[in-house]
């Protein structure tokens, strides 16, 4: 059986924004250069559990590596040339959408409105931020279970 499972994103370029202080945020690549400016700014762009303790940041990002500025700002130029609003009607699989209630880079309205334009599709806002996957791995693993679960 096909299905989808969509977490911590938007339609793409036509979403709710971030607000602008976290978009500047975005907008260089310094916090992987700088694990020290990581620190500083990872409650701010991640939200969730990294608000209290931005110290986890390094332990939670220590898999990213760095490799360059030039593939960075394609992947934020590839953020501004895409959104799914007009198909997201046709998706016909089982759908989980999950966010972050504290997702500073992707608000949970985009959750909320991904999940009410695909048909059918199961939405779950976990008391989070950006990186919820890994920071509530227990409980997103709970959620992904009752969902594929359900499906049998």
């Amino acid at each position: 059986m096909i299905m989808a499972r969509l977490a911590a994103t938007s339609p793409g370029h036509l979403m709710i924004p971030a607000a602008p202080s976290v978009l500047l945020k975005m907008a260089t690549p310094r916090r992987y250069r700088e694990p020290g400016y990581m620190r500083t700014v990872a409650g701010d762009i991640y939200g969730g559990v990294l608000r209290d303790s931005p110290e986890r940041a390094r332990e939670i990002l220590r898999h990213v590596h760095w490799s360059s500025d030039y593939g960075y700002y394609l992947q934020l130029l590839a953020a501004f040339g895409w959104t799914s609003l007009p198909w997201l009607a046709f998706l016909r699989q089982p759908t989980l959408v999950m966010i972050g209630r504290d997702d500073p880079l992707v608000p949970e309205a985009n959750g909320r409105i991904l999940a009410h334009l695909i048909p059918d599709a199961r939405l779950v806002v976990v008391d989070d931020g950006h990186l919820f996957l890994i920071t509530s791995a227990r409980e997103t693993a709970r959620q992904i279970s009752d969902f594929l679960g359900a499906l049998r």
